[in-house]
């Protein structure tokens, strides 16, 4: 009874195309809902079985073309609010409610939207001239919130307020954004806040904003929206016009695709290289290719290839600082070539000077010196070079380090105390360099011997720090040296 309830609805539907044509009316039947088993796809639903075929319905149509093109797209613009009345009609006749125990035992999606939203999908492809193209978007989400993919619902409801956003199915955009976003989508409620703001700012045609509004999707990292938004992009590709632009697109969708699947993620970033020489997106994209090499795949010889294709195909670009790092970081934490790692560091600080990528460089060159190579003096060299160029916290922090180890480890007592006076000389006001007095008086009496040159310092730090928690401490061992001698 309910298949051929269904059957009722699907050619009351369809034969009112054949009624205009014949110029007689016939009420609609009674309207049922069908099993989802049972619904054929909605493209094979809607040719009239006992018409012959036409060119759209052959196995392999001869593209037309001229007055015959112009009157395919004609009768194709005529048929949209009658595939447009189906869809709605399916989305409402198929809606299931479950009880609780239900959807513990059955699957969450319905066999037939998956055709429905194939038949969408190709519907945007088709019409994505046409204002009530808005409407098949607002279906879309509606049919992805009941299999509850929540995430894809709120990129349906957004691309149509991207596409449409003078639509009069807007406001259900934005109810169905608030709603998910309070229930469902609460984690990624700031997600959906930006992406909504962002919406604020696309101007231009319908293709110019759609692109601007994926574009700016390409970027986020949101594992969760990544696989709808890179379907948008795909489909943006398939159905595009006007974009001259789409490079730009093609680089959204690899980096969605980073989040989803490296190999697919390589595909497009190898796509952007081959088919655009010009695009100013190459540099990332080759970096993006060593990036995936290095983390995804652990193909650190392949990843090196990119990254030094970035630095020598694009010596000027902000990437090649980036592949540079990225290099220095694989040979030295990955493939633990220190020899190639400390050499791309040196690379780093001749070219950018006192960049941060160099200071980043320079702390880690002096932890190989230090921790892997067991090299302490040439981790003190560095560590004082770090010192020469960046000043602050940072070269306070180098110095101190370089403190240590030439008083623990190199066990070089000049050296020690010619670094505790630079620190004194560079960060008088800092307690550290207090701490540098004391530790120099210190060396002087025990390491070196020299109890004049101790109790002169000692005496010194009371002198000018007499409040410091030192102070009491110098006193007792200047009284002791002095007791001595």
């Amino acid at each position: 009874m309910m298949r051929l309830l269904y059957l009722l609805i699907c050619m009351s539907l369809l034969a009112a195309p054949a009624q205009a044509e014949g110029g007689s009316a016939v009420p609609p039947a009674a309207v049922v809902i069908a099993p989802a088993s049972s619904v054929a796809p909605l493209a094979a639903i809607a040719k009239p079985p006992s018409a012959a075929p036409s060119k759209l319905e052959s196995t392999e149509p001869s593209p037309p073309v001229g007055a015959d093109a112009e009157k395919l797209h004609k009768r194709q613009l005529q048929l949209a609010p009658r595939k447009i009345g189906l869809l709605r009609a399916t989305v409402k006749a198929t809606m299931v409610e479950k009880g609780f125990l239900s959807s513990l035992f059955s699957s969450a999606v319905n066999p037939v939207d998956t055709t429905l939203l194939a038949e969408m999908d190709s519907f945007i492809d088709l019409y994505p001239e046409l204002a009530e193209t808005a409407e098949v978007y607002h279906l879309k989400a509606q049919v992805h919130k009941r299999i509850e993919n929540n995430n894809a619902a709120a990129l349906d409801w957004l691309m149509l307020l991207a596409a449409y956003p003078d639509s009069t199915f807007a406001a259900e955009a934005h109810k169905g954004l608030k709603e998910l976003s309070g229930d469902k989508l609460k984690k990624q409620a700031a997600t959906i806040k930006a992406m909504t703001e962002k919406l604020g700012s696309l101007s231009g045609e319908r293709d110019q904003r759609e692109a601007a509004f994926l574009i700016f999707l390409g970027t986020l990292h949101e594992a969760d929206f990544a696989a709808p938004i890179a379907a948008e992009c795909a489909a943006f590709l398939v159905r595009n016009q006007t974009y001259p632009d789409e490079d730009r697109i093609v680089h959204a969708l690899a980096h969605q695709q980073m989040l989803i699947n490296n190999e697919v993620a390589i595909y497009y970033f190898n796509e952007l290289l081959a088919l655009y020489p010009a695009s100013p997106l190459r540099p990332d994209s080759l970096l993006s290719l060593g990036i995936i090499q290095r983390k995804g795949l652990k193909h650190y010889d392949q990843a090196a290839v990119s990254f030094k294709a970035v630095v020598e195909k694009h010596p000027d670009s902000e990437e090649a600082k980036q592949a540079y790092e990225l290099l220095a970081n694989m040979y030295d934490e990955d493939m633990r070539d220190y020899t190639n790692a400390v050499k791309t560091y040196d690379t780093i600080a001749a070219l950018y000077k006192d960049d941060p990528v160099v200071l980043r460089g320079l702390q880690a060159q002096a932890r190989i010196y230090q921790d892997k190579t067991n090299q302490p003096m040439q981790a003190v060299t560095t560590y004082r070079k770090l010192a020469d160029t960046f000043k602050g916290k940072e070269g306070l922090e180098a110095l101190l380090n370089a403190e240590k180890l030439a008083l623990n480890t190199v066990r070089d007592w000049k050296l020690s105390i010619e670094i505790n006076e630079r620190i004194r000389a560079a960060y008088p006001d800092n307690d550290e360099a207090v701490k540098a007095l004391y530790a120099n008086a210190g060396i002087y009496e025990d390491n070196l011997k020299d109890r004049e040159q101790a109790i002169k310092l000692y005496q010194e730090l009371i002198d000018r720090y007499p409040n410091h928690n030192l102070a009491a401490e110098a006193k007792r061992r200047s009284n002791s040296l002095e007791q001595k001698n």
